[in-house]
């Protein structure tokens, strides 16, 4: 039964496929958004075991090489698939600069989950000091993938790394910037009778306003007597989901410089237990 849930979590999957981040120092976070909001933490001792192996891969890494100008915006993207859903942390060199970890910023999951999640880290502008190897790192339980991409800052002559009080005087640090969607699942797939969380991560200044809207274009809730309903953190909760929950779900976030969305393909699928 188990390697029957196992097969059918895989053919939907293609079958679809057809169809808090732990500040740096301020000099190097400057102008660097990747900061997620933490979540509340859930029982964990209630959580459900898991029946099939853990697994994850990368689907979509960033560029191999990245050439940037001076003072330019940058974002690197990277996409993993596994179950459980993977977390994606990013690090510069050695030095992490994302911290998805459980106590910080966990997305309820069932363990037999499986998702397609994608991951953005967003330098708003880039200086020398950003010049270096990054590597997106994908952790599904206790497997685990990455990608390494190299920045290169190009158009660097007579130009140099600014200071925090330069940083702050150019605006570059606490600057205002078009709201961004950095953590999201572009496809979930759970068995009928769990519950999912979809998540929605932001940065953005000012701060972005966020909502959910489900597959008839209604806005969701923020009510959490509500069956599906949005979390403070701005995630997207379904409790129990049935069949008829299926469909494309939209995050849309926004500030007063503009907009950004994505969207969330849910399939929930029968359960074989």
């Amino acid at each position: 039964m188990k390697s029957t849930m196992l097969v059918s979590v895989l053919l939907a999957f293609l079958l679809v496929q057809n169809s808090h981040s732990k500040n740096l120092p301020l000099d190097e976070v400057d102008d660097m958004s990747n900061e997620l909001t933490p979540s509340f933490f859930p029982n964990y001792y209630d959580a459900p075991k898991r029946t099939t192996p853990e697994w994850v891969k990368i689907r979509q890494a960033p560029e191999p090489v990245v050439f940037k100008s001076y003072g330019s915006k940058v974002e690197l993207e990277c996409t993993a698939m596994g179950s459980p859903p993977p977390t994606i942390q990013w690090y510069k060199h050695n030095t992490k600069l994302t911290e998805n970890d459980l106590e910080f910023n966990h997305i309820e999951a069932h363990p037999d989950s499986l998702a397609k999640v994608t991951s953005k880290l967003v330098i708003n502008y880039l200086l020398p000091r950003h010049e270096d190897m990054y590597r997106c790192v994908a952790t599904s339980g206790k497997e685990e993938a990455s990608a390494l991409t190299k920045v290169i800052v190009e158009n660097t002559m007579n130009q140099r790394d600014l200071n925090f009080t330069q940083l702050l005087q150019h605006k570059i640090l606490g600057g205002f910037h078009q709201p961004k969607i950095t953590y999201f699942y572009t496809v979930n797939l759970d068995a009928i009778s769990w519950d999912t969380v979809l998540p929605c991560r932001t940065v953005g200044n000012p701060k972005p306003s966020l909502m959910w809207l489900d597959p008839l274009m209604n806005e969701v809730p923020r009510d959490e007597s509500q069956r599906v309903h949005v979390l403070r953190n701005g995630d997207l909760k379904i409790t129990n989901i049935e069949w008829n929950d299926m469909g494309n779900y939209v995050c849309v976030v926004k500030n007063k410089l503009g907009e950004d969305r994505i969207e969330t393909f849910v399939y929930p699928m029968a359960s074989t237990n």
